[in-house]
């Protein structure tokens, strides 16, 4: 006779052999931390890689079969085939996975622990010269949209923005009279950007056309 009240919850044994299934749980966890939008799909899409490349060599494999050799094998693939910063992101994601898997229990050790990070080559970042910006500038016209892409440029040469937080300005984010800028960043976190000189006119140009 079946009890009244009961709540039957499924097994979970399926996690550790399943790697769909681990993922999906994974990722469902993330969202339920309220993780950003782009952190989901940075996840998502290493994740998937991995579960590609597993397909591919080991069919059949779930989070408890993975060795050490596996994951090795499969940076050094993203090394050869995209880059050394593909492994490096890739490795970052799988370390959050198995970590989250030998945090609830599903493995018994971790096999992700003594992997090493994949090495990224530091590599200088040309500046624009004075004529590039000039050049660039110069092709803004007076009207509306030209004004509005001007500012969006000195605003990214002089403030450095994401381009995601760029896009995610609204005027309330402007202080004027401290000459700022409320940037929602990396992680859901809120920072104060300082705009100087050309930035902070072209804004004010973009708004009304009157400094403030």
């Amino acid at each position: 006779m079946t009890q009244p009240n009961v709540v039957r919850i499924p097994s979970l044994a399926p996690i550790s052999t399943d790697l769909a299934a681990a993922i999906d749980m994974f990722l469902s966890v993330c969202k339920g931390k309220n993780l950003s939008v782009n952190t989901l799909i940075y996840y998502r899409t290493r994740l998937q890689a991995f579960s590609r490349y597993v397909d591919a060599t080991c069919p059949g494999d779930g989070p408890k079969d993975i060795t050490r050799q596996l994951l090795r094998a499969f940076l050094a693939a993203q090394t050869e085939e995209c880059s050394a910063s593909t492994a490096n992101h890739n490795f970052i994601a799988l370390r959050a996975f198995f970590n989250f898997l030998l945090g609830e229990g599903f493995l018994a050790e971790n096999p992700i622990e003594k992997v090493e990070k994949p090495r990224r080559r530091k590599s200088v970042i040309s500046t624009f010269t004075l004529e590039q910006v000039e050049s660039v500038l110069a092709t803004c016209k007076n009207d509306f949209v030209g004004v509005r892409d001007r500012a969006m440029i000195l605003v990214m040469l002089d403030c450095g923005p994401r381009a995601s937080e760029l896009c995610g300005l609204r005027l309330d984010d402007i202080n004027w009279l401290d000459r700022t800028l409320l940037v929602l960043g990396k992680g859901d976190c809120f920072n104060h950007v300082d705009t100087e000189g050309l930035s902070h006119g072209g804004l004010a140009q973009c708004v009304d056309g009157t400094a403030r």
